[in-house]
């Protein structure tokens, strides 16, 4: 019997069991979704960490918020890219607001007087407040050819219902009723899965160089293929 599976063999089975599905019925497993098993989970990091990459190849992120397991390859060729199940930023437009989410969260920090990954006290945004700060910075980048309010809100509702399905930001509170221009007001708490992500001193030229192609409206749609942040936020 190999060391990793003797490890695992000398713990809780039940509790062992629970670990490993919470680990695989969501992208991320947050310390607050169940407080003791994280607990077990880090007090038996060694033997669930071997058990992993041993058996399946897999790796196992742990830090004081979160767990997660990271796939190094795909293994079955047969699947496309948009039926993998997997954080995708899959076009121009997702990039550039993905850009601008992890621009205004790092300001954010600062205007609240908020430590990143502190897990005690997640940051909260309102979208209408998210769009605001991103329709200014983009004036300062782009001038006249700064998207408009529809554009952005157009382009950002996309990337945030799937921010929010992948486990990166909760929806806390939904408005009734739309306001004018047929915004509805959503209050989003930032998870800890986002801090895998950091934005680069290349943002800015990024969303310059992507808005400003010639012949491209604001509102056009190119492929931009997958936005990776560091070694914890492999989504799949």
């Amino acid at each position: 019997m190999s060391d990793a599976a003797t490890g695992l063999d000398k713990l809780n089975q039940t509790r062992v069991q629970t670990v490993l599905n919470l680990l695989l019925e969501s992208p991320f497993f947050y310390r607050e979704d169940d407080p003791e098993h994280f607990q077990y989970l880090r007090a038996n990091r060694a033997a669930f960490t071997d058990f992993l990459q041993r058996y399946f190849g897999w790796r196992l992120f742990i830090d004081r918020n979160l767990a997660r397991i990271l796939k190094d390859r795909l293994v079955n060729p047969a699947l496309k890219p948009g039926q993998r199940l997997q954080f995708q930023v899959s076009t121009r437009n997702e990039s550039i607001v993905f850009l601008l989410l992890l621009q205004y969260y790092e300001h954010e920090l600062v205007a609240q007087n908020l430590c990143a990954g502190d897990g005690d006290q997640n940051l909260r945004f309102r979208l209408g407040a998210f769009l605001e700060w991103s329709r200014h910075h983009l004036g300062e980048i782009l001038g006249g050819q700064a998207p408009d309010d529809r554009a952005l809100l157009d382009w950002s509702r996309p990337l945030l219902t799937k921010l929010v399905k992948f486990r990166f930001l909760k929806e806390v509170e939904r408005a009734e009723t739309p306001a004018a221009g047929g915004l509805t007001e959503i209050l989003y708490e930032v998870l800890p899965g986002l801090h895998c992500y950091e934005p680069t001193q290349l943002a800015s030229q990024i969303i310059t160089t992507a808005l400003r192609k010639p012949g491209d409206g604001a509102g056009e749609v190119e492929s931009a293929g997958e936005v990776e942040g560091d070694g914890a936020g492999e989504v799949e």
